[in-house]
């Protein structure tokens, strides 16, 4: 059974080298990419794998169109917009797309509903990230990190992004009406980086994949 194109084959089709792209951003695009075509399809993954007994060629062939563009631009897509993909794209997926999405499930709903809860509970407070996410984005053990130091991290990564991109909470919250994935990707970086080398001076390089999650945001002046 096919699954979803991985990062080699996927640097072996648009002939990207290590050095170009490194595997953690080629990894970010093909993530991206991946919930794009998912998004303009209107299926979830695991609806297209079971109907499909696997991921259909074309739409992993989609999927690297879009990551090259990705690669080409130097920068995420923030958005589906199919005016940034050529027509090979579109040719690809047009056989997969689902025009009458199934209506979610009760357990969806629930899910659904406890992350926007969750959100707005950050949010007022005037935090983009909690702990919890936090946790599940770091992939942690609660008995190895220290909550505190952990909680600290994320508040000084969220202040650093927005001084980095320009923007004030409120202004982001205006403009994009909520916070873009790509900025929180970019805050999740910053708060492992800043946690992981508290004790070291902040001396280590920081993650170049970080100015390339923002470039789309910074606040042109």
């Amino acid at each position: 059974m096919n699954y979803f194109i991985g990062i080699e084959d996927i640097r072996h089709e648009i002939n990207v080298s290590h050095m170009e792209v490194d595997d953690n951003l080629l990894s970010i695009y093909r993530e991206k990419a991946i919930d794009f075509t998912m998004d303009i399809l209107g299926r979830t993954e695991r609806d297209l794998i079971d109907s499909n007994n696997g991921v259909p060629d074309k739409i992993n062939k989609a999927i690297t169109i879009m990551v090259k563009v990705m690669v080409e631009k130097g920068e995420l897509l923030t958005e589906p917009n199919m005016f940034y993909l050529p027509y090979e794209y579109d040719n690809n997926i047009k056989e997969y797309m689902n025009l009458q999405s199934p209506p979610m499930t009760a357990e969806q709903k629930k899910a659904q509903e406890d992350r926007c809860r969750l959100q707005q509970e950050i949010e007022t407070k005037g935090r983009i990230l909690g702990l919890d996410y936090i946790k599940k984005y770091l992939r942690i053990d609660c008995k190895d990190y220290d909550d505190k130091a952990l909680d600290d991290a994320a508040l000084k990564a969220q202040q650093f992004v927005l001084k980095y991109i320009g923007r004030s909470f409120g202004g982001m919250k205006m403009l994009f009406g909520k916070t873009p994935p790509a900025i929180i990707h970019a805050m999740l970086i910053a708060t492992e980086w800043f946690y992981l080398n508290q004790n070291k001076g902040y001396k280590t390089e920081f993650p170049y994949t970080f100015k390339i999650l923002l470039k789309p945001y910074k606040c042109k002046r």
